[in-house]
């Protein structure tokens, strides 16, 4: 046997031999995805772009991922013809989101688009007409300001679904007046998701008093009223959303089908009794996820024929009255429920929540659904 002295020793690893290997790995004919994850400002990214466009096949390319720090010409992207997907995602350094929009713009086959960067100001005023005429998912994170032109650039096309994500800023309605009535122009649009605002962190007292001083109902409900083809709405913040907010958001979108509402605000829960507003004027409503105050149960709750089956809630049930009660008041408000789940708020230990989840499990059975349905039928023969 060799001693260990006369070991085989591996030559140092040099990062440039990567970029040797590069050509017979990018070459392949079954390459459709890359991932780049930039380490510093002064790294290769050159030199990867240039082997990339290259020894890439371009027809097979649909993915394309940039992380770390950004290059400062984009470009090449001119060249991925079938490019479906490209994801920007930064925290390192700022880039110029337009100019990056300008070199998609043409591309006709982008179906899905993420910027998540810091962006430098930018004084164009010519905003860019018909860009990525095939987007159909977009999701934006950063300051206001950009995301407002890329918004207001790519309104009109087909997008289906935007998510926006404002978590690094204090939650201020007038960031949002502009972006909810650039969305309003997306007439194709079904589903918004965005989250704002302390949601990581407890608000000071002095926040959450200013926070219950706002309506957002005109801020951000109203403008996007008009999206007859909207069906999911999902909202994450410190925002407190009250049962009047509850109620505006059922009636004005009553064909919706997907709601989730996350808050960690302590003022201003809703009661139970939101979810009686919410079954009486959302009837296609089947996935609802929502921050409660389970304190009071209502009574005398009468079905209302609403489809939801997957109900999430997120309480404290430590002094709620009787969770059998609560139970009964589920399966009686929701006759199709088949699924349901519980969560303390951020922040809340969960004392309890195994027992309140069991205990309702027991009463809204799902083998229970198909007596249900001939029930309601009966009654609404009746």
């Amino acid at each position: 046997m060799k001693h260990c002295e006369d070991a085989i020793s591996f030559p140092e690893f040099n990062p440039l031999h990567s970029l040797l290997l590069l050509p017979d790995i990018l070459i392949s004919r079954f390459l459709c995805s890359v991932t780049h994850h930039g380490g510093d400002k002064y790294d290769t990214s050159t030199r990867f772009h240039a082997v990339l466009l290259d020894h890439v096949n371009r027809g097979l390319l649909h993915t394309w991922k940039l992380c770390g720090y950004l290059p400062e010409d984009y470009s090449y992207l001119l060249s991925f013809h079938n490019l479906e997907s490209f994801i920007l995602d930064s925290n390192y350094g700022t880039c110029n989101v337009l100019e990056v929009l300008d070199s998609l713009a043409p591309l006709q086959t982008l179906k899905h688009l993420s910027l998540r960067v810091w962006s430098r100001p930018s004084n164009r005023q010519n905003m860019l007409k018909n860009a990525c005429p095939a987007l159909m998912e977009l999701s934006i994170s950063g300051n206001c300001d950009w995301m407002l032109q890329v918004l207001d650039s790519l309104a009109g096309g087909c997008i289906k679904i935007v998510t926006i994500d404002n978590t690094l800023m204090n939650f201020d309605p007038t960031d949002f007046i502009g972006i909810y009535w650039s969305l309003a122009r997306f007439s194709s649009l079904q589903k918004i998701s965005h989250t704002w605002g302390n949601w990581n962190d407890t608000p000071g007292d002095a926040y959450v008093e200013y926070l219950t001083k706002i309506d957002i109902v005109p801020i951000i409900i109203y403008p996007i009223s008009r999206l007859i083809h909207l069906e999911c709405l999902e909202f994450a913040s410190g925002y407190p959303f009250t049962e009047d907010i509850i109620s505006a958001l059922a009636t004005t979108f009553p064909t919706l089908k997907e709601l989730s509402i996350s808050s960690s605000a302590i003022a201003g829960r809703p009661t139970l009794n939101s979810l009686c507003i919410l079954a009486s004027n959302c009837p296609n409503l089947t996935w609802l996820t929502i921050s409660l105050d389970v304190k009071t149960i209502p009574s005398n709750v009468i079905p209302a024929f609403c489809h939801l089956q997957h109900l999430h809630i997120e309480a404290e049930w430590e002094n709620t009255p009787s969770v059998a009660t609560t139970a009964v008041f589920f399966d009686t408000l929701f006759p199709y429920l088949r699924c349901f789940k519980s969560s303390p708020y951020y922040g809340c230990y969960e004392n309890g929540d195994s027992k309140v989840l069991e205990t309702i499990l027991t009463i809204c059975q799902p083998a229970r659904k198909a007596e249900k349905e001939r029930l309601l039928h009966l009654k609404g023969k009746s």
